[in-house]
């Protein structure tokens, strides 16, 4: 994305701020860290990461035993050291007994809403985008199973709140060749999809001409 974006506009600063296995819940927290830069523009997807089959989701996670952090990153590498950490766990209540998302659709509708609404409060346009994948599944702990209904509410908050949409997850279905996995995109892909969420941003690009030529 940065490539291409600083071929076709040289002068735009681009801040990649996006983090591995974040779901909405961790990346509204982050947003208010990245406004601090005060961008233009804002890319904002998620959807994979919230639809994971979890026992406890993300909120009540980091709330319930965030105390545990520290501890678990010396214990983890040993055996004993998982265990105690499970019984921990088990104890505080941090694992139920049936599986619910990292994020439930609720909520993660509402965390769209609130990173829209910060993003323009802070003079900046908040671009929604869709998550790609290929390939289906009925899979009741596999997350692609329920991505549909994320991708389908990213595009619901679009159009609720009028903020720009970039509908990756349309363009590629079935389009394997840009895949090297179900979710994540080859070298070609990579590029493709930079390009299509160019000439979508393009306007609002366009309207800092000395970041960018028409």
């Amino acid at each position: 994305m940065h490539a291409v974006l600083h071929k076709a506009c040289p002068n735009l600063q681009v801040i990649n701020a996006g983090v591995w296995g974040y779901s909405s819940h961790q990346g509204l927290i982050l947003l208010k860290r990245v406004l601090d830069y005060h961008p233009d523009l804002v890319l904002v997807s998620f959807g994979s990461n919230d639809a994971h089959p979890v026992r406890v989701p993300d909120r009540q996670y980091r709330v319930g035993f965030a105390w545990s952090d520290r501890i678990g990153r010396m214990l983890e590498p040993f055996h004993l050291g998982r265990l105690v950490l499970g019984m921990a766990k088990q104890f505080a209540g941090l694992q139920g007994d049936e599986l619910t998302h990292r994020v439930n659709l609720g909520d993660y509708r509402q965390n769209l809403r609130e990173m829209v609404r910060l993003g323009r409060a802070g003079g900046a346009v908040v671009v929604l985008v869709t998550r790609p994948y290929v390939g289906p599944t009925l899979e009741e702990t596999l997350w692609k199973t329920y991505a549909h209904d994320y991708n389908a509410a990213t595009a619901e908050i679009a159009e609720e709140l009028e903020a720009p949409l970039v509908d990756l997850y349309s363009y590629f279905k079935k389009r394997d060749e840009f895949f090297a996995d179900e979710s994540h995109f080859t070298n070609q892909g990579h590029e493709l999809a930079a390009k299509i969420v160019l000439e979508r941003i393009r306007p609002w690009v366009r309207a800092r001409p000395s970041s960018c030529g028409a």
